[in-house]
């Protein structure tokens, strides 16, 4: 199986603020070549919230090339390949924006996601980001958020997936663990998703037309609902101001603990923004449990919230729901 590893670190909330591209080259389940790049972003802002994930400042980039000037050389990486990244669908945004901040033309490649192969692969994890998969399955992971490694251990964690699924060509990647290989082209590009979706058991159409949670089944937890009709909510998808493929789309998602970059109430508009929903406490019909920093105070010396304890003992029954931190939210988003 060959295919190419990439990671984007972006400076800033921008997806064309490129700063940094990591490489790893797979051929026949091996990874050949890594590599990564410095590179200074159009606008030479950082976050500090960026920057607290990455490492990576103002000083460090301000004399490297910018995006353009490298093309050249990513493209020879890129085009024609397949190509893997963890959370595809924000590394694949960051290539298309920065590509169309410089006006430079799509290449033509195949493309799809470790993250969503693992969740296929090994169900059941309470997390799926890289540090977890990388201590389950004993790949070295050196420096989270660096773009060399994750890209090294995204590969490998692929690598790992596709010999344990027997998967040697796109096309066993989609018929076997059903997900739809996405693709960029000259005039735009088709999303990576799974080819099975719950999403239209999980809304019905009330006398109000308002959408309602169908698999909501915790007498004791409410969902925060879109404001938004379901004909509007139409509308929005012929008009794609509602990504239908975004991962947020359809899923409900929980806060637990204090965020450190967002508000809580601003992080669930974003959810209801994308199409997604909101829940008060963990029930069956969770997909994501968001954790924050915790008051250990509240929790005791363990750090589990009582949502957290939920979410273990749900999974433990085979519900699936995921456990993911602010950083895995954000990229996500």
């Amino acid at each position: 199986m060959d295919f190419v590893a990439i990671d984007f670190e972006t400076a800033n909330e921008k997806r064309n603020s490129v700063c940094e591209l990591g490489i790893a080259v797979v051929e026949d389940y091996k990874i050949i070549e890594s590599k990564s790049w410095l590179i200074r972003p159009p606008d030479l802002r950082f976050n500090p919230f960026n920057t607290s994930i990455h490492g990576i400042s103002e000083k460090d980039v301000v004399n490297q090339p910018e995006f353009d000037a490298l093309w050249d050389e990513f493209k020879n990486y890129l085009d024609c390949n397949l190509i893997l990244a963890h959370n595809a669908s924000f590394d694949l945004s960051v290539l298309r924006n920065v590509l169309d901040s410089y006006s430079i033309p799509y290449p033509g490649l195949k493309y799809t996601c470790s993250y969503i192969i693992s969740k296929k692969v090994w169900k059941g994890l309470l997390s799926y980001n890289l540090k977890n998969l990388a201590n389950m399955l004993n790949v070295q992971l050196e420096h989270h958020h660096d773009a060399f490694s994750d890209a090294n251990v995204c590969a490998s964690i692929s690598i790992k997936a596709f010999q344990k699924s027997e998967i040697n060509s796109i096309e066993e990647i989609e018929n076997k663990l059903d997900i739809k290989v996405g693709e960029l082209y000259l005039n735009g590009y088709n999303p990576s998703t799974i080819k099975q979706h719950r999403v239209h058991k999980r809304i019905q159409i009330n006398s109000n037309d308002k959408i309602e949670e169908l698999q909501q089944d915790d007498s004791k937890s409410s969902i925060i609902k879109p404001e938004r009709n379901y004909k509007n909510l139409c509308v929005f998808e012929e008009n794609k101001q509602v990504d239908t493929s975004h991962p947020f789309y359809g899923k409900t998602f929980v806060f637990t603990g204090t965020l450190q970059a967002l508000v809580r109430s601003e992080a669930q508009k974003l959810v209801l923004n994308k199409g997604g929903f909101c829940g008060t406490s963990v029930a069956s019909s969770t997909n994501y449990l968001v954790m924050g920093v915790q008051d250990l105070r509240k929790v005791g010396e363990d750090g589990k919230s009582s949502k957290k304890e939920k979410a273990e003992k749900l999974l433990g029954k085979g519900v699936e729901i995921e456990l993911i931190n602010e950083d895995d939210f954000l990229r996500m988003l």
